[in-house]
């Protein structure tokens, strides 16, 4: 989540903790998808164990960064 986070910072876009999700604006919310899937599998080696949705379905069938 920290890595998630600081990535957006970098290029400013506004990430908030939200339990085990951020919250983003919601033009970003494909960055934030493809963001937490690459973060995901670099922190844990694998891919496809985690599964990122949104309120408008912006991550449907969205490759990992």
């Amino acid at each position: 989540m920290k890595n998630v986070m600081l990535e957006g910072a970098k290029q400013g876009t506004v990430c908030l903790p939200v339990h085990d999700a951020i919250a983003v604006p919601t033009e970003e919310s494909g960055w934030a998808c493809d963001e937490m899937r690459y973060q995901w599998d670099k922190q844990k080696n694998v891919s496809g164990l985690v599964r990122v949705t949104t309120d408008k379905s912006a991550c449907a069938n969205k490759a990992a960064h």
